[in-house]
């Protein structure tokens, strides 16, 4: 999958990592000393509230990694705030859906369709939990987000629909 390039929409003014980490290709961020994370302490993530969330730093600068496609980082990002809330309730299945997702798509760029798709099919599958209940949910268009992502994992080259896996939040004043 190409990375975007610098003229898409931010969230947040967060500055991106140097590399995209690719495991088993590029150095682990956090255990290497070449890492781009590697020995820097980690600041606890602020518990995630569904009703704030255009002020949850944590969850739109995942949003941000995950657009320029930057999905390792973006799932630890959003692991943070996954943690502190209740994994079984919306906000929780929502967090894991998207970290899935994102790992799913590391997946499908290593050529790993197993995981690829045991990942997508469990994401996807919170995701769709969460639009039974919210159709919008923290800004997201689930169902159109699903319907897009659908297709990229089962049918990635298929006519008119672009590999195009960025999220895109409403209610929000975008940046550039």
């Amino acid at each position: 999958m190409v990375p975007y390039d610098s003229k898409g929409i931010r969230y947040t003014q967060k500055d991106f990592p140097s590399y995209r980490h690719l495991p088993g290709v590029t150095p682990h961020p956090l255990r290497h000393p070449q890492g781009h994370q590697y020995g820097q302490i980690e600041e606890p993530a602020q518990p995630f509230e569904v009703s704030v969330w255009r002020a949850s730093t944590d969850y739109l600068y995942g949003v941000d990694l995950y657009n320029f496609a930057f999905y390792w980082e973006a799932h630890e990002a959003w692991e943070g705030i996954w943690k502190t809330t209740a994994r079984k309730d919306i906000p929780g299945l929502y967090l894991q859906g998207l970290i899935q997702t994102s790992v799913a798509l590391i997946k499908r760029h290593q050529g790993v369709a197993g995981g690829m798709e045991s990942l997508s099919r469990a994401g996807l599958g919170k995701l769709r939990r969460v639009a039974e209940t919210q159709a919008l949910f923290c800004g997201l268009d689930l169902v159109e987000y699903i319907e897009r992502m659908d297709h990229i994992f089962v049918g990635p080259d298929q006519a008119g629909w672009p590999a195009d896996p960025r999220i895109r939040l409403t209610g929000m004043s975008d940046h550039h």
